[in-house]
């Protein structure tokens, strides 16, 4: 009886070292990350995507194709990733965003 697997969200963007914990503690296939991206632009500067938390709701600032890397480098063993553009429009995924993510971690990319 248990949980097979954990997912983080805001917990991991407060403080990233609480991934590597748990990775330490129950094995990086326990732990997911969920990242919630949506599209932004500045003047002057290419789109990326960044991170929002609590919902959505929070900007974090944070390019989430560099913050996927890290986390799999702290010890994430799956990255669920969420566009925030595409999500409930019925639009299908997020290609560009999905491919982007999977080219720059060397773990599973679960679309939602």
């Amino acid at each position: 009886a248990g949980a097979d697997k954990v997912s983080i969200n805001t917990a991991a963007v407060k403080n990233p070292d609480f991934v590597a914990e748990a990775a330490d503690k129950f094995g990086n296939q326990c732990i997911v990350v969920a990242i919630d991206a949506k599209k932004v632009s500045a003047p002057n500067e290419a789109d990326r995507w960044e991170i929002f938390t609590h919902g959505g709701r929070e900007k974090t600032g944070i390019n989430a194709i560099e913050f996927a890397r890290k986390m799999v480098d702290r010890g994430a063993g799956e990255i669920l990733l969420t566009s925030m553009d595409r999500d409930g429009t019925k639009a299908g995924y997020d290609i560009a965003l999905t491919r982007a993510v999977s080219d720059a971690v060397r773990a599973p990319v679960i679309a939602s």
